[in-house]
Formats: C-alpha cells, structure tokens, sequence
C-alpha cells in the first residue's frame, strides 16, 4: 500500500441491539474519488427490524431506515430479488474488494464508532480473519465538528438515514471542516 490516501466515507444503518450479522441493515460507502458501495442485508432479522420500539416508543428503524429499503407489495416486505439486497457473506466480500487498492484508506465516519464495529462485525470482530486493507480506525466527524466549535453543518442533499446518502453527506461535512481548517487530517 502506498503513502497517497484514500478518504472513505462510511454509513451502517443496523439494530442496535442485535450485534450480529442479522441485525446489519444496510451499509454505505463513498470515496474522494467518488466511488461508492451499496448494500442491504439479505440475512437481517426483518421482523426484528420493522418491529423494534426504541427506549422512546417510536418504530425509529422503520420510520427513518427501512422507508429507504425496496419492498413488495406490503411495505414490510423486503424485496429480496432488488440488486441492492445482498448476502451477508457477499456484502463481506465485496466490501473486503472496496478497500482493496494500492491508496491507504481513512475511514471518517459521524458518530461512526458504531458503524465501524459493524464493519469489523463482517469478520466476527475478528482481527486475525479481518483483511488487512480493511482501518482499525476512523475519524469521528461528530468529534471535529466539536472541536471546531460546533458550526452547523451544510444540509443532507440526499435521504436522510439512507446508508450511502449519509456517506456521501459525511464527504460533505468533512470538506466543509477542512475547508474551514477546523478538523484532523486537514494538511492531507
């Protein structure tokens, strides 16, 4: 791997309480170079998911998440033969390709310490069978928009909570802070 970054931008949508592969829902990539990656769990507990009530009653997974995702003819129903609905096993395999160039990658995530444990979450968090192209690490968007003093942040041009809309919204804000030189990684 050479020294020339790669910036990626990374979005998982998944139920918080259930940390295995059936509780991902969707994942989102995006890249300074545009590239991008999309996929939605075909192994997610999908009752699960449309069902969950959060600690404040609201169905927040199916109100803000799951309206993003191809249904059938009951919006509760995933369509599974949409090309966006893939495999566990295939998701972990092509993201394991995403990551795979000869640019270093710097994951920078929003509040994303949860979207990168459901990406090493591909591998069973497991170190030793986690492909080595793939960060340990990330740069937490929330946590430079801190440090810069809290600005508020261009809009989502996009679909809120839709995976790859907000990482394509986390190339946006990252830009904005660095443009701003108010957040880490802003000589690179």
């Amino acid at each position: 791997m050479s020294y020339e970054l790669r910036h990626v931008y990374l979005s998982v949508k998944s139920l918080h309480t259930d940390p295995t592969r059936r509780g991902l829902v969707s994942l989102g990539l995006y890249d300074d170079t545009g590239l991008s990656y999309y996929a939605i769990n075909a192994d997610m507990d999908t009752y699960r998911v449309y069902t969950h009530v959060e600690r404040d009653g609201t169905f927040w997974l199916r109100d803000h998440v799951w309206r993003h995702l191809p249904t059938l003819d009951r919006p509760d129903r995933l369509d599974f033969a949409h090309p966006d609905v893939k495999p566990f096993a295939q998701i972990r395999e092509e993201v394991a390709l995403y990551f795979t160039t000869d640019r270093e990658p710097h994951v920078y995530a929003y509040e994303g310490d949860d979207d990168m444990i459901r990406l090493w979450s591909l591998w069973n968090n497991d170190r030793l069978s986690t492909p080595s192209t793939i960060p340990t690490w990330h740069w937490d968007l929330r946590a430079e928009q801190f440090r810069a003093g809290d600005p508020e942040l261009p809009p989502h041009p996009g679909r809120p909570h839709h995976a790859l809309d907000d990482a394509r919204h986390d190339r946006l804000i990252h830009q904005f802070l660095l443009n701003a030189g108010q957040t880490c990684g802003a000589s690179r």
